[in-house]
């Protein structure tokens, strides 16, 4: 049985570099299509919790909190055992509140995935596309999963076994390499980003430096699909789990959430 699917799977395809300017041109379109913070995206409130599966006692523990009105405008929350920020964007004025001496790397990671997804730094294609499931990955699925969590529109959960199997099937992987460091002393790194899904295609993984997501459990949000859990891998045997537990449409007129706080930040509020 396990033999048929690798011979299933084992098939490679390369594309031509016009195929793989158009699979950065729709990887780029999908993430700003599941990107709540999108110019033009509905007002939104959003609560998330962040933990570590299946650990009770783990570190990795935090709340966010955001209401967004617009890109210029909007209102972020988070609090962790070390570290609180409340971070308000109000047209030219960026001001922040906070405690602790660092903002975790893990934070910010999720933060990333929920909110600041840069399009343009993921959907990049010097070289060929690559669409490729990789057998390796298979031989860790249980060969008598069933299926798991399922997303909206037929989507399996990825997060669980059978999910990734059935994701990995059904994936299309743009993949490049990237130079660091200055001649002669450089390495190469790799960026890997997966969508998964027919119509609509929903963004799956994305793999690169310092950074490796995974996307799950999409729900409808006012016409637009947004995913659930967003699980962080921090390293081979830490992963994290940003899960969405309230996401609803914000209509409040009051301006008062969106005044300064203590501090004025020179910075992209974006970043």
């Amino acid at each position: 049985m396990r033999a048929a699917i690798l011979s299933l799977v084992v098939c490679i395809s390369i594309g031509t570099a016009s195929g793989a300017q158009d699979m950065a041109n729709e990887t780029a379109l999908v993430i700003n299509q599941s990107k709540i913070t999108s110019a033009g995206s509905l007002p939104f409130h959003l609560k998330a919790v962040l933990r570590e599966p299946n650990k009770k006692d783990s570190s990795y523990h935090a709340e966010i909190e955001e209401y967004w009105a617009a890109p210029t405008k909007w209102r972020r929350t988070i609090k962790s055992a070390d570290f609180t920020q409340i971070l308000v964007v109000n047209g030219d004025v960026v001001s922040e509140q906070h405690t602790g001496d660092y903002y975790p790397s893990w934070l910010r990671g999720e933060v990333t995935a929920l909110f600041d997804l840069r399009a343009e730094e993921f959907s990049h294609a010097p070289k060929p596309a690559i669409k490729k499931e990789r057998p390796e990955d298979l031989l860790s699925v249980p060969m008598n999963s069933t299926t798991g969590g399922g997303g909206s529109r037929g989507n399996s959960d990825p997060n669980s076994p059978a999910g990734a199997f059935m994701a990995m099937l059904n994936s299309t992987c743009q993949r490049w390499e990237t130079k660091v460091g200055i001649a002669p002393v450089q390495n190469t790194v790799y960026t890997n980003v997966c969508l998964r899904g027919e119509q609509p295609k929903l963004l799956a993984t994305i793999d690169a430096p310092g950074f490796r997501v995974r996307f799950s459990d999409y729900k409808d949000f006012k016409g637009k699909l947004v995913a659930r859990t967003v699980r962080l891998s921090l390293d081979s045997n830490t992963e994290l789990d940003a899960l969405v537990t309230e996401l609803s449409e914000w209509k409040n007129s009051d301006d008062s959430l969106f005044q300064s706080q203590s501090s004025v930040v020179d910075k992209d509020p974006s970043q």
